[in-house]
């Protein structure tokens, strides 16, 4: 509370002429009501854009005379008032406080919080801020040097006179200290704009002011011999005695302003206005301060030191930074003697502030005085602010089973996970940091969350000894885990989709039979399409045909598998068999095209008639790829090995098991069949979710891929289908040391709505990628983060999330 008495109300005598004058005479009690304290501490990357929205609010503050004066109780309500006050105090410590009437607070401070939504606004003590010594303080204000009617500097491109007045927190030892208080009273508009007008009449007329020289030296200097003197003295206390006087003799009410007294505010008045500054020398600034909102204002500078001179010194260069503000107006300081300070000093401390004759503020003026500091400031000089971590975290992304991280907010520390929406939860995720970043181990608690919130997760480990996959391994209990390591001597899987050919039987109805094959088909054409390399050249369009033929004859079969596609391809009697099998089972018509286009491979004897091969050059690209296939030992036994019908993804993903795929490199040393049998597993994993006929209620899988790049056939494939996987229940999680390597990968990613989870040390190339992502966070906080967080951008359903986190310990 700003009072600072027990009961928390302060009374006074207040005379009609509110100034600080000793000889002013006090004829009714005054009675100051509680208010309420807010600190503000900015975020860093606060923006003083809105500030105007806060200086209307003060605006409704306006209570007229009769509105405050009760005859009842013979007492004078003071008008309503706010305070903005800035603290400056050694080791760089800069605060910042807005002070309200309790009937306003809640008014204020959810425009405050609206303002500066990241920013900490908290109730705070006044006595915070009251922490002065009279006997070591010195004291001055701020007034315009001319007319109020002329306008300051409203620019909106700068802090000033914040940056410089900031420099004095270099100056500031031992108890020195500094406040600013800023008293704001709102106006009536009208009353505003009529005495505007008196003053411009005087500018006009050549009459020059001087708000530095006190009121009673002016009384005793002009000795009131001229009417002229008389005409300046009412204009000055125009806004304080006349309206007052009125509003306690006469009942107030509506009346028409005589046409002649009118400040018109039409569009052809405000040009000649405009016309008439032009010729005047004025700004546009002053032109818009004429029927702007406007306030009294009294700004107060207080400076704290033992060493008298020393405060002097500090409390002139304050003074010294609203020249900053130089335009038609500026502020000057109006220096006092002792017994003025004191009085001042008492005022501003434990009672209501008079306001100055000398400093009528616009809305915009006003908004110039109360900004807080920006980045920038904040980190030159360390001023206390919002972290960036200290950013809310949605009640959406608290309540999940899988952690995320530990956000902080203003001292309370936040669980941040992921969404428990399934739908949400099969977007995709990356995670991205340097070696030894911990993305291994963020990824390996990730996977052990979700396998303890019953999903599913498939890891397809192909980078050096498949330690990834093992650490993953190691969290799950045996029970659910299915390790698939290939290159084994007594372990050779199928290259095969069993999953699909296991539902295909000789006694199942021909569509759904065409249907299946043409799954698989659709699958194998991929696969081989992903061979290449100098050697084998393009695949052909009638290349493609006859490929997608021989897969139709070929997976209509039960157990059929991919080696046999390549049999029916190279041998022509293995052709003519299924063949005679596809018509046979009446899954095709006799003039089926398929049968066509595979008795176009027959080679046949000059005239027409035996068959004595096969014509390899329709299919040489096919070939060349079926050789470089076959020329590694394990990927040869794979396609010719039984399909082991128990080996089945559909029941594991059902069980909720986590399979691991490992393809170590020092069995698989070639790059380009390491892509192959990544894209295999994929390209299954993929058709075999698709298979599911309740997708809302399935499961949700999650396939872990790092360094996905590596494998750019299957980065190709991620990128073709990933806004599908969400559909089918498919989760995607990735790793890499760069996002830029993912390449069109990166594209689709960014298209599906995937989440990103940057790791402290991540490259600014990292960062630059996702530079729109970031926002509000910039390039610069990425960079700057402390080891053991990171950096997170969350989908939670068609809105993001960013806030930085400490990473789990477990």
């Amino acid at each position: 509370m700003r009072n600072i008495k027990p009961d928390n109300i302060i009374t006074s005598l207040v005379p009609y002429v509110e100034e600080v004058d000793n000889n002013s005479a006090y004829f009714i009690e005054r009675v100051a009501e509680p208010v309420t304290t807010f600190r503000i501490i900015p975020d860093i990357n606060i923006s003083n854009s809105q500030n105007e929205v806060l200086t209307h609010t003060f605006s409704l503050m306006y209570r007229t005379p009769r509105q405050r004066i009760s005859i009842k109780n013979l007492n004078y309500t003071q008008s309503r008032q706010a305070y903005f006050d800035i603290m400056f105090e050694p080791q760089n410590v800069a605060k910042f406080y807005l002070t309200v009437h309790d009937e306003y607070s809640e008014l204020v401070e959810g425009k405050l919080h609206t303002i500066y939504n990241k920013s900490e606004v908290r109730k705070t003590n006044i006595l915070e801020v009251n922490d002065f010594n009279k006997s070591y303080t010195e004291v001055c204000e701020m007034v315009l040097r001319d007319y109020n009617f002329k306008s300051l500097s409203i620019s909106k491109g700068d802090l000033y006179p914040l940056t410089n007045m900031m420099g004095v927190l270099k100056q500031l030892k031992g108890d020195e200290k500094i406040r600013i208080n800023i008293a704001i009273e709102p106006i009536k508009r009208m009353n505003w704009i009529n005495t505007a007008k008196d003053e411009f009449e005087s500018y006009r007329r050549g009459k020059i002011v001087d708000n530095e020289m006190s009121t009673k030296d002016k009384a005793i200097k002009l000795g009131f011999q001229s009417a002229e003197a008389l005409l300046s003295l009412y204009i000055e206390y125009k806004l304080l005695i006349f309206e007052s006087i009125l509003g306690i003799v006469v009942p107030e009410k509506k009346k028409e302003i005589p046409e002649e007294n009118k400040f018109q505010i039409k569009i052809d008045s405000m040009e000649a206005i405009k016309q008439e500054n032009r010729y005047n020398g004025l700004s546009p600034a002053t032109t818009a301060k004429l029927t702007a909102e406007s306030f009294k204002v009294r700004i107060t500078i207080m400076s704290q030191s033992t060493d008298r001179n020393k405060a002097k010194l500090n409390m002139l260069f304050v003074t010294n930074s609203y020249k900053d503000l130089n335009e038609d107006n500026e502020l000057v300081a109006r220096f006092l003697s002792r017994k003025e300070q004191e009085s001042l000093f008492d005022t501003v401390l434990y009672s209501y502030v008079p306001m100055s004759k000398h400093c009528i503020l616009s809305d915009k003026e006003v908004s110039k005085l109360i900004q807080l500091p920006q980045r920038d400031l904040q980190q030159e000089y360390k001023i206390q602010n919002i972290d960036s971590r200290e950013i809310d975290v949605p009640p959406e992304l608290q309540d999940g089973k899988v952690r995320i991280g530990i956000a902080e907010l203003r001292g309370k520390r936040i669980n941040a996970t992921w969404s428990r929406d399934k739908n949400v939860m099969a977007l995709a995720k990356v995670f991205v940091g340097p070696q030894n970043a911990g993305k291994t181990t963020a990824i390996k608690r990730t996977v052990k969350d979700c396998y303890m919130a019953n999903y599913s997760n498939i890891v397809i480990d192909f980078i050096e000894s498949n330690d990834t996959a093992k650490e993953i391994a190691e969290i799950i209990p045996e029970s659910d885990k299915v390790i698939i390591k290939l290159g084994e001597r007594e372990y050779i899987p199928a290259l095969a989709y069993n999953e699909v050919s296991r539902l295909i039987t000789e006694d199942m109805d021909p569509w759904k039979r065409i249907r299946l094959a043409n799954l698989i088909a659709e699958q194998v054409e991929y696969l081989i399409n992903a061979v290449t390399d100098s050697s084998t050249g393009e695949l052909t369009a009638p290349m493609l045909r006859y490929l997608h033929a021989a897969s139709m004859v070929t997976f209509i079969r039960p157990g059929a598998k991919i080696n046999d596609v390549f049999t029916i391809l190279r041998r022509w009697d293995k052709r003519n068999e299924a063949i005679r099998y596809a018509k046979y089972c009446k899954c095709f018509g006799e003039e089926e095209d398929i049968f066509f286009d595979l008795e176009e491979l027959h080679k046949r004897e000059k005239d027409g008639g035996k068959i004595i091969g096969t014509r390899e050059d329709l299919i040489i690209g096919i070939i060349n790829r079926i050789i470089i296939l076959q020329k590694n030992p394990d990927i040869k036994n794979m396609l010719s090995a039984d399909i082991n019908m128990d080996e089945d993804f559909t029941r594991y993903i059902e069980e909720g098991k986590n399979i691991f795929i490992m393809i170590p490199q020092n069995k698989f040393p070639n790059r380009m069949v390491r892509d192959i049998l990544t894209t295999f597993y994929i390209s299954r994993t993929w058709l075999t979710v698709q298979m599911r006929e309740n997708n809302k209620d399935a499961r949700l899988c999650n396939v872990i891929f790092d360094e996905v790049h590596q494998v750019p056939t299957t980065a190709r494939f991620l990128s073709n289908h990933i806004t599908e996987f969400r559909r089918h229940r498919l989760g995607l999680i990735l790793s890499c040391h760069f996002l830029k390597q993912l390449r069109d990968l990166l594209t689709a990613l960014k298209s599906s709505g995937a989440s990103y989870v940057l790791i402290a040390g991540t490259e600014k190339e990292n960062l630059e990628a996702l530079k729109e992502e970031l926002l509000p966070f910039t390039i610069e906080d990425g960079l700057k983060l402390k080891s053991h967080t990171s950096l997170n951008i969350i989908n939670y359903g068609n809105q993001y999330a960013k806030f930085i986190t400490s990473l789990p310990e477990k």
